[in-house]
């Protein structure tokens, strides 16, 4: 029952992602969502970023967990 609900929470909710990169201290909240940007939510993107886009280095991604309660 568990592991269902966790194969239903990724597939339904928002997956969002914490992108750092250790080099120049940038940090952003993204999206991986195939849908346009919302007004004052995070960026949308297709695809995760794998470098960084100020300095050029390597990012760490970390996904952060939004819980949806109906």
């Amino acid at each position: 029952m568990i592991a269902s609900t966790r194969t239903l929470q990724n597939t339904i909710g928002p997956q969002c992602y914490r992108v750092c990169c250790s080099e120049c201290s940038y940090m952003e909240t993204v999206e991986l969502s195939r849908e346009h940007d919302e007004p004052g939510g995070p960026r949308s993107v297709a695809e995760l970023p794998k470098v960084c886009p100020v300095c050029g280095a390597g990012v760490t991604r970390k996904r952060i967990p939004v819980l949806i309660r109906y």
